[in-house]
């Protein structure tokens, strides 16, 4: 199975009050192990409920490296229609992405999804689909096999219980 190896964090600002301003940067470096060097997401900017500001995206990656994104709802996204900065320097290339002023959509019956009416960027160093479908089968190819200690463990809880219900509720 893949796990999500995220991390929340939620920041709570009972005060704040009309007009202040809050600034918050985050950022994530490693590589996770199961993606084989590669990189991939999708990042979809502003948010549902409340006005955002600025929001910046930039994602780094090593020279040698080749970096596919593709904008997507970027009828939504004010101003210069989500196209990258691009710095290139002796490590790699850095590609910098910002919504300015984004105010969430207007309440209504019949709206779209937040994913239609939301600008963002998909991006990935994978060089093609046939690459992550090659990813995706090597990672899951033996997902589905349990072990010898897990199948002894599924048949001694079976013995103990009349229903797959309550093998179920057990395991």
């Amino acid at each position: 199975q893949v796990y999500d190896r995220a991390k929340e964090l939620v920041i709570s600002f009972p005060a704040i009050e009309i007009g202040d301003v809050l600034e918050i940067k985050w950022t994530t470096r490693g590589k996770h192990p199961e993606y084989r060097g590669r990189f991939f997401a999708r990042y979809p900017f502003g948010d549902e409920k409340h006005p955002v500001w600025r929001d910046a995206l930039s994602v780094r990656v090593p020279k040698g490296t080749t970096l596919k994104h593709a904008v997507f709802n970027p009828d939504r996204a004010p101003g210069n229609g989500l196209k990258p900065q691009r710095t290139e320097n002796a490590d790699g290339t850095t590609f910098h992405w910002t919504v300015n002023e984004s105010h969430p959509p207007v309440k209504g019956d019949l709206m779209p999804s937040k994913e239609e009416w939301r600008p963002g960027v998909s991006f990935s160093t994978f060089k093609s689909w046939e690459e992550v479908a090659e990813w995706e089968r090597k990672i899951r190819e033996n997902c589905h096999e349990c072990t010898p200690e897990m199948k002894s463990l599924v048949r001694e809880v079976r013995k103990r219980n009349p229903t797959d219900e309550a093998v179920a509720r057990e395991l």
